[in-house]
């Protein structure tokens, strides 16, 4: 359900738009009324409508200050404004505050109908948004292993060629230190040629598998090393080096081995 909060300091007003429009028929509840902008603000708080009605003139708080208020904190609460004819000076403060529309009291059911749907209209159109871009979030989050290796890919073919390289570093969770040194590990069955040229596909892509997940679960304890398939059977390692220790490489090519 879609809230909503009423603020008026008319009673009658606040009274005939809770009770005499049918807020179920538009799948809004009323969470609450109030009748100035000191006690409205200290409600929305607890409530945290999607939908304000306000009155621009009222005492202690009028509705443009209480419209202030929501926007630097609820940014997405709709508002919508109920005036006078006499009210100009103040629409024009609503205009900035982006109220999403304003009614002239008096005003008739048709008027609060076109507005209301209007609202929710915009409402709707940002909910879905949100669910596309937490659609496209999960199928990047989905993807990510997927990326980095192709980045890894690219950089050990030298095809990433790209200005914006930290930008995508960043991006792709890589941590690889401009200042580091690095060696490139290159990890194959022996003979692997011949003996993938004797197994069907299903079971070549499942030796690459096997081997790339060996190398992975090596590489994941050393904390520093990233992997790329460079074609069927050879897996290739980029490994960040603190120094330049022979030893330390010839180790980690022996666990590679061994495993």
């Amino acid at each position: 359900m879609i809230k909503l909060y009423i603020v008026d300091d008319e009673s009658s007003v606040r009274n005939g738009l809770t009770e005499c429009i049918d807020w179920q028929h538009y799948g809004i509840e009323v969470v609450g009324t109030g009748a100035n902008g000191r006690k409205a603000y200290e409600d929305i708080e607890k409530l945290t409508p999607d939908i304000v009605i306000t009155d621009i003139k009222m005492p202690q708080m009028d509705g443009i200050e209480l419209s202030n208020l929501i926007r630097k904190r609820y940014p997405e609460t709709e508002i919508i404004f109920l005036s006078g004819y006499d009210d100009v000076e103040y629409l024009k403060e609503a205009i900035k505050v982006e109220a999403v529309d304003y009614i002239f009291k008096p005003f008739t059911m048709d008027e609060l109908d076109k507005v209301i749907n209007k609202t929710i209209d915009k409402i709707k159109e940002r909910e879905e948004k949100k669910i596309l871009l937490a659609e496209m979030q999960r199928k990047i989050d989905e993807s990510m292993p997927l990326l980095r290796e192709r980045f890894i890919t690219g950089v050990l073919t030298e095809e990433c060629k790209d200005s914006k390289i930290e930008e995508k570093l960043d991006f792709l969770g890589i941590k690889l230190p401009v200042d580091s040194k690095y060696c490139v590990l290159l990890v194959s069955l022996d003979n692997h040629e011949l003996v993938l040229e004797k197994l069907s596909e299903k079971d070549r892509q499942v030796c690459t598998l096997i081997l790339r997940d060996i190398c992975s679960k090596v590489i994941e304890n050393e904390r520093r090393g990233y992997i790329a398939t460079l074609n069927t059977g050879t897996i290739a390692i980029l490994l960040s080096l603190e120094n330049t220790d022979d030893e330390y490489i010839n180790a980690i090519a022996e666990k590679l081995k061994d495993n």
